[in-house]
């Protein structure tokens, strides 16, 4: 079966089933076959079905090259067992975590909510994980070939706590990381865990940083490797918060920033429905906020940070629609949970096709065009259609 058709099949017969299986359950079983597979001569079809492997797909994020610019985004796999299986479905990065330095079980009620209807995933998670050094552990023995590692790290702050241990608390996990990562991703804003300290100040999100510099210089003069320093920007973070934390960024040299994947304040219609979950809110509710925050990010910003786009994306349209506010690469997770494996490679072949339509050599060069041109793409025909009237 082609993955084409796989994907028709799990939108219209898998899906529909799961749907009605504890989220996650289907989660930890999704992982666990992932990791079967890998050990298995399936490993070998997978590689050849959903891999999309095209030159004009390579972009540079951060100083970082990717094969493509389609990353997993943090979430799927928290503790960085199944980073080879899923680079298999064609991912050009795999982001791992959110690690803390410790393990941590998470919350221990009912944590994932699906919004079946809305496309949307709430999560109350509160970060479960081995911690850093397990995590490290794993990826090492997973370690991808070709796409590229991410390692997200997030502090807890526990009662009793200074901002001066939360600063050495994020760097150690810094340091942890570094062995084993192609780019470090610091979540120090989660929407799910209570922090005590708001780490979204400008005072300390520029001791934070600052440290993380003089963390990543040691790795570097040690080792003579310098994994790239990305910062994840938390939905909500809008109007002077959102202009002094990409000043912050510029100004502590961090490499690449992703933004808004999860929101901690939703939609009234949403929550008044599902008036029993709560956490993070990601995936298609988002997708409308997530653009326009990018936008303005990219504004304040220009080129002097690349930027991610993560929060609602589900096919090579809404990749495009990210790329013309600003993005040089997407992030999903929400959007292959409702759309399933085949999703990556989908959204790759539209790009090659958006290229292909606008004499686009790129995908680089695509996102430069439609900077300035708006385009969808009608997946049907493969083929991009400009129009000068086109609406989000």
């Amino acid at each position: 079966m082609s993955p084409d058709k796989c994907l028709n099949v799990y939108e219209r017969f898998v899906f529909p089933v799961l749907s009605h299986v504890d989220a996650e359950v289907c989660h930890r079983v999704t992982l666990r076959l992932l990791m079967l597979a890998e050990a298995t001569p399936v490993r070998g079809f997978v590689d050849s079905a959903f891999m999309v492997n095209d030159r004009r797909l390579r972009v540079t994020i951060g100083g970082v090259e990717f094969s493509n610019p389609v990353m997993l985004a943090p979430g799927f796999d928290k503790n960085g067992v199944a980073v080879r299986p899923l680079e298999r479905l064609g991912f050009g990065g795999v982001e791992i975590g959110s690690a803390t330095e410790k393990s941590r079980k998470g919350y221990p009620g009912k944590r994932i909510w699906r919004m079946v209807e809305e496309r949307g995933l709430a999560n109350y998670m509160q970060l479960p994980n081995v911690g850093i050094t397990g995590v490290v552990e794993n990826a090492k023995k997973n370690a991808p070939r070709r796409a590229k590692l991410g390692i997200s790290v997030s502090p807890i702050i526990e009662n009793g706590m200074t901002m001066d241990d939360v600063v050495s608390q994020v760097g150690r996990m810094v340091i942890a990381a570094s062995c084993a990562a192609d780019y470090i991703s610091l979540n120090i804003v989660c929407p799910n865990v209570e922090h005590g300290i708001d780490t979204k100040k400008p005072d300390i999100l520029y001791k934070i940083l600052w440290n993380v510099n003089r963390q990543l210089n040691y790795v570097e003069r040690e080792s003579g490797v310098r994994p790239a320093l990305f910062f994840r920007i938390a939905g909500g973070v809008e109007g002077t918060m959102l202009d002094e934390t990409a000043k912050a960024l510029i100004n502590t040299r961090v490499n690449a920033a992703s933004g808004f994947n999860t929101f901690s304040d939703w939609p009234d219609r949403i929550r008044e429905r599902y008036f029993d979950a709560r956490g993070g809110l990601s995936g298609r509710p988002i997708k409308k906020r997530t653009i326009e925050l990018l936008a303005q990010l990219h504004q304040i910003t220009g080129d002097r940070i690349d930027l991610i786009g993560s929060g609602g994306v589900e096919n090579t349209e809404d990749g495009l629609e990210m790329m013309r506010a600003g993005a040089k690469g997407v992030q999903i997770y929400t959007g292959m949970v409702y759309r399933g494996p085949s999703v990556v490679r989908e959204i790759n072949r539209g790009l090659i096709a958006a290229m292909e339509r606008m004499g686009a050599g790129s995908v680089g060069r695509l996102r430069k065009l439609i900077m300035n041109q708006p385009v969808k793409l009608d997946l049907g025909r493969l083929s991009v259609l400009e129009s000068s009237s086109y609406v989000d």
